[in-house]
């Protein structure tokens, strides 16, 4: 369905978006995630990239501890 696929790729980007405005305010490059988190500079760049499959949960959740982040999942009904 073309209507997920588009929300798809908004949950991505905003993801993305939302990973580097992290790193970018800890002053930290890709390279300090890199050795903070144990993925390697690759791993990291995709799950910067506005385009590409969803990273998972627990991905995310590494690359938000190694930048001493905050993550929160919130869950409600569709309107």
């Amino acid at each position: 369905d073309v209507g997920e696929r588009l929300n798809a790729k908004s949950l991505k980007r905003d993801i993305a978006v939302r990973l580097r405005d992290l790193r970018d305010y800890r002053g930290m490059t890709q390279a300090d995630v890199t050795k903070a988190s144990g993925m390697t500079q690759s791993s990291v760049a995709r799950i910067e990239s506005l385009m590409g499959p969803n990273p998972s949960l627990k991905t995310i959740e590494r690359y938000v501890e190694a930048c001493n982040g905050q993550m929160e999942i919130l869950i409600s009904a569709k309107n």
